[in-house]
């Protein structure tokens, strides 16, 4: 079966069983390891909006954009280019870059994508989405399923409360 075949199985799949949460997350995990994260992006999407109340599916796009952030940070690093909103147009070390330093809406839009604002999105519309015992189920399972990278360093932005509809001390947060 050569690839175009698959694609076309996947497809065909997801337009019978519609609302089957599974087979958006194989074709998103397919997209995404085919280095496209923007169509990983919009199948889980697409998804979401036939299953809006699904866990698995909101919990999948958390981790994808985690590990998108986390794919960007190393790239940058391996390339030598500092993360920081501070240092436009400087690789990190005391040398400068040839190129042009960019603008401040790009270099502000970087930074909030690397500090987890997409993610923050992701989790305020999951909580709009899900009914209130679900919420519960959906933090705990991203808590759960986020494993350290090799290097043993996890981003995780810090949530709002105003994401959260639960206290702090509630049995849910609390071990």
């Amino acid at each position: 079966m050569h690839l175009t075949d698959s694609m076309y199985v996947g497809s065909r799949a997801l337009q019978l069983h519609p609302t089957a949460p599974p087979l958006f997350i194989l074709a998103s995990a397919h997209e995404f390891d085919q280095f496209s994260p923007e169509s990983a992006r919009s199948l889980l999407q697409r998804g979401l909006r036939l299953n809006p109340e699904s866990i698995e599916l909101w919990t999948e796009y958390v981790k994808m954009e985690l590990t998108y952030i986390e794919s960007l940070r190393r790239r940058w690093a391996v390339l030598g280019i500092d993360d920081s909103a501070n240092t436009k147009g400087k690789k990190k070390g005391d040398g400068e870059t040839d190129a042009p330093p960019p603008d401040d809406e790009s270099d502000e839009s970087r930074r909030q994508v690397m500090q987890g604002a997409i993610v923050l999105a992701v989790m305020a519309s999951a909580v709009k989405g899900l009914r209130v015992p679900n919420v519960s189920t959906f933090f705990l399972r991203i808590t759960l399923s986020i494993s350290p990278p090799d290097d043993s360093t996890v981003f995780f932005p810090p949530i709002p409360s105003h994401i959260i509809p639960y206290p702090h001390n509630s049995a849910v947060f609390t071990s």
